[in-house]
């Protein structure tokens, strides 16, 4: 459409360049938007009789944003063969502030919940690795489920943990850590949530720390992590009530 002819039908003076900022808005607008909603009314007579067009661009742009499903998520229910009703998504970005104030701790899993920890499977996808060989136990592919739950080394590290914590009478000796909780993507709602939320997202980082060290992943090794994340929070009065099912352990190790 020429400037003359969107004038003349519109009624509106403007300029050649504030022209082309309107067909190009209602052209990513009409990317957005599935053809079916596009019917009955022209998007672009809409855009123009609104008396703030600038507003419908962005609604459209933000509902497709929250409707639409992140990558990562999609992955996640695919690994963990689960549908979108069973996970919390925002109670699953939550838990890691929930349950500690450690930056690092709350920075790795965000990068581990969004899948931007390079593991073996991807570095050699980008041509960084021959092979993508896991670095524990140097027979499987290295992804993220396998690192962190598949592996024969990461499983016997996550059954002591488990021990360990019915030990502490945390778990029941019924129970057993499920790759959802482990894995913090369906955080453990019991009496001692605030704990095994904990637990597991310590126990990743520390399979992750040990996978850049190139060292199997062990309940001693992560018992003198845990005593020194404990010597760091224990400065804060408000972390008692955490550290407490703990403490007969730590004061073994110590």
């Amino acid at each position: 459409m020429s400037l003359e002819s969107f004038q003349n039908k519109y009624e509106l003076h403007v300029k050649p360049l504030s022209l082309f900022g309107i067909i190009s808005a209602v052209k990513l607008l009409q990317r957005q938007i599935p053809k079916t909603q596009l019917k009955h009314e022209s998007l672009f007579d809409t855009f123009l009789k609104s008396q703030k067009s600038s507003r419908i661009v962005y609604q459209k742009l933000i509902s497709d944003k929250g409707e639409r499903s992140l990558s990562c998520q999609e992955k996640w229910h695919k690994d963990i063969s689960s549908t979108n009703e069973t996970v919390d998504w925002r109670k699953v970005y939550q838990t890691s502030t929930a349950c500690t104030r450690s930056s690092k701790l709350i920075d790795f899993n965000f990068r581990f919940l969004h899948r931007r920890l390079a593991t073996n499977s991807y570095l050699q996808k980008i041509g960084i690795r021959e092979d993508n060989n896991c670095i524990f136990c140097h027979n499987e592919k290295e992804d993220l489920m396998h690192l962190f739950w598949q592996c024969e080394k990461t499983t016997i590290f996550w059954q002591n943990l488990s021990l360990w914590l019915q030990s502490c009478q945390i778990l029941t000796t019924e129970n057993n850590l499920h790759l959802e909780t482990a894995l913090g993507l369906k955080p453990d709602s019991s009496n001692f949530k605030l704990q095994i939320n904990f637990c597991c997202l310590l126990a990743k980082q520390h399979i992750w720390i040990c996978r850049l060290r190139e060292l199997h992943p062990t309940q001693n090794n992560f018992f003198i992590y845990l005593t020194h994340i404990h010597l760091l929070e224990n400065k804060t009065p408000s972390n008692t009530k955490k550290w407490k099912p703990f403490l007969p352990s730590l004061n073994q190790v110590s």
